[in-house]
């Protein structure tokens, strides 16, 4: 399982295979996004300036 963490080191999300699993930080629950082959992950900032994550 690998983590994925924004520019402040908070967990964000955690990759299984082809599961992107995101725990709500509100009700606890977990919604797991079954997805083929993530290669990249794009993080925003508030003026759309991009920061990519190549896995």
């Amino acid at each position: 399982m690998q983590d994925v963490r924004c520019k402040c080191n908070k967990l964000v999300a955690k990759l299984e295979g082809d599961k992107v699993i995101i725990k709500c930080r509100h009700c606890k629950q977990f919604v797991v996004i079954h997805a083929k082959q993530v290669k990249m992950i794009t993080y925003y900032n508030e003026n759309l300036s991009a920061r990519v994550q190549r896995l």
